[in-house]
């Protein structure tokens, strides 16, 4: 797809394969050079990342009746609040509530880790002491 600078700025061309809903032919049938309004050009998806209470419930596998009757635990054990102003959740949120269920599985605060090397000289010190005194 590309604009002619030449022609009004609604006026695109398109391949076979870009036309799309919307996309109306400005030539015979089996042209390639077709017209939409900008504003359908500049249409994409943008998957929202807070959404509502229903969306919630959904996405831990509640229905809304369920999510509402146990609301007030889920928050208690460290669910994402909806937001303030819109009331919606954040999907992003609910994920990480979700993974940090299972730090065993996702990471989170049990993630090994080096140990103290004052920790690591003291025990050695400790078993070697126990050794010699037998």
């Amino acid at each position: 797809m590309r604009i002619d600078p030449i022609r009004s700025p609604k006026t695109v061309f398109f391949t076979r394969e870009q036309r799309g809903p919307g996309i109306t032919s400005d030539r015979a049938a089996g042209a390639t050079h077709f017209t939409c309004a900008v504003g359908a050009m500049m249409r994409f998806r943008v998957a929202p990342r807070d959404v509502s209470r229903e969306a919630a419930a959904r996405r831990i596998g509640l229905t809304p009746a369920q999510f509402d009757t146990r609301y007030d635990n889920l928050v208690a054990r460290g669910f994402p609040a909806s937001d303030p102003d819109t009331g919606n959740f954040d999907l992003l949120a609910i994920d990480r509530w979700c993974d940090a269920r299972h730090p065993h599985l996702f990471g989170g605060e049990n993630i090994m880790q080096a140990r103290d090397a004052s920790n690591v000289v003291r025990d050695r010190i400790s078993k070697m002491k126990v050794g010699a005194s037998r």
